[in-house]
């Protein structure tokens, strides 16, 4: 089974041929129509040389219409890969945007407890800031970092850097802070 890329190299080569065979078929006619005495015979060679000729445009007239059709095709093909390569870098720069507001957010108020945390020595502070740091850098590289939610992300960095969570929810926990309890009625 042959290509198109065969099909249209002999297109191509027959186009051609027939162009050359009719132009060559055109001249001949027109020159023997020319050198004649007889109009009779005149006026056939000058109408079969207007047939000839006029299959030989239409030849020329196909082949650019496939050429152009060609080079359509083209453009429309570098169109739509140029279009897919700048939809997947748009949707890495996306999801490196992304990734880099997670991991700013887990540096913040991961970070924010480490630093705000008064009881530890700073240089232990300081320590817990790197691990905190490589924490970010590990967790970033599962594939399911992106669809973690934030809350599992933060517990686990406060879980496993040993700090306690508490106040990073405490806030969360605010806006209910209205529900109460109820009370046993009093029956005595």
């Amino acid at each position: 089974m042959s290509s198109a890329s065969e099909h249209e190299d002999r297109h191509g080569r027959i186009t051609a041929e027939l162009a050359g065979l009719s132009l060559e078929l055109a001249r001949d006619l027109q020159r023997r129509a020319l050198e004649t005495e007889d109009h009779a015979e005149a006026a056939r060679l000058a109408e079969a040389f207007h047939k000839v000729s006029r299959g030989l445009r239409q030849t020329l007239a196909l082949d650019m219409k496939l050429i152009r059709f060609r080079g359509e095709l083209a453009r429309e093909a570098r169109a739509k890969a140029e279009a897919q390569e700048a939809k997947r870098q748009l949707e890495a720069e996306e999801r490196a945007l992304f990734y880099r507001h997670k991991q700013a957010m887990l540096d913040r108020y991961v970070g924010g407890l480490i630093w705000n945390e008064h009881e530890r020595p700073e240089a232990e502070r300081a320590e817990l800031a790197e691990r905190l740091e490589a924490w970010i850098a590990e967790a970033s590289d599962r594939p399911d970092f992106a669809d973690t939610p934030d809350g599992d992300l933060l517990l686990e960095a406060c879980l496993d850097l040993g700090l306690d969570p508490a106040p990073l929810f405490e806030d969360a926990l605010k806006p209910f802070s209205w529900i109460t309890t109820p009370r046993p009625a009093d029956t005595g």
